[in-house]
């Protein structure tokens, strides 16, 4: 399949997903994992905006900017100030969301592989019976899986955020490090099909390797809510600071919820795959 085409189905399934929730009444599916990570991404979101501005008053010292005689130049003192606030803002988010996806992947794990399961019992009427060992065992590959692409990830995100102050390169940077954090989502949410039909996590790399903007398309839906509800929690309290406590919960409910959506589109997206290679391999027959 050509990248049009992968995009397509990696993409288009997402916006099924919520089709398929809703008709088959999978909503109540969403509660365990909002009510985790509200506290997860609160505890988180906490912790990253206090380190970002202590190291951002750190370095305001330690470079002796506020002892410096600036005369009529003050004006150069506040845009180093907040230079360097935005700057290590923007690390600490990038970093911040690759640890927050998987360490999220890591707790819900067992729930994206019932409704990975499920979804797929629903779409085709393959059914398999309820085997809590075997649930198990495919919760604790997702949470393998979910580990090392993100140590994976993170490595190649110090990497792109590095290339980043290149010249001519830095420009393309946030535009691949989209890509491969999109990359690694979509691989998790498709790998709990591939699961279920016992390939080997080898065996999962390849076909996904082979199907990559598929996986793209399914993890760039996600990364981009991802971002924009971040930012937007992020800065409530200064643009909204009186309804900041209200407002903080609802982007954190969709985000909570994002996951479901991506398990059941990932799905829907590796059957579809499946689908088009048996195909393919009928009429080469």
């Amino acid at each position: 399949m050509g990248i049009s085409k992968q995009l397509s189905i990696g993409c288009g399934t997402y916006f099924e997903a919520h089709q398929f929730i809703k008709l088959h009444g999978l909503f109540k599916l969403f509660l365990l994992p909002v009510l985790l990570n509200i506290l997860l991404f609160s505890l988180m979101m906490w912790l990253g905006i206090t380190w970002a501005s202590s190291a951002a008053n750190a370095l305001y010292q330690w470079m002796a900017i506020d002892t410096a005689d600036w005369n009529t130049f003050n004006w150069v003192k506040d845009i180093i100030y907040w230079t360097l606030a935005i700057v290590l803002n923007l690390m600490v988010l990038v970093v911040y969301l690759a640890t927050f996806r998987y360490l999220m992947l890591i707790l819900i794990a067992p729930i994206l592989a019932y409704v990975s399961e499920k979804t797929e019992a629903l779409a085709t009427g393959k059914s398999y019976p309820f085997n809590f060992i075997q649930l198990l065992k495919d919760a604790l590959r997702g949470m393998t899986l979910a580990a090392r692409n993100g140590i994976l990830e993170l490595l190649l995100t110090i990497l792109l955020l590095l290339l980043g102050f290149i010249p001519v390169i830095g420009w393309i940077a946030p535009l691949l490090l989209f890509a491969v954090q999109s990359y690694f989502y979509g691989f998790s949410m498709m790998d709990y099909y591939y699961e279920r039909q016992r390939f080997t996590s080898a065996e999962s790399r390849v076909v996904l390797f082979e199907n990559k903007w598929v996986a793209i398309g399914n993890g760039s839906i996600f990364n981009g809510v991802l971002y924009a509800l971040t930012i937007l929690t992020a800065t409530l309290p200064v643009v909204l600071a009186f309804l900041a406590k209200v407002l903080f919960v609802v982007p954190i409910v969709f985000i909570s919820i994002l996951p479901i959506y991506s398990a059941v589109a990932g799905t829907l997206a590796a059957i579809k795959i499946q689908s088009k290679t048996t195909e393919h391999g009928n009429q080469t027959r």
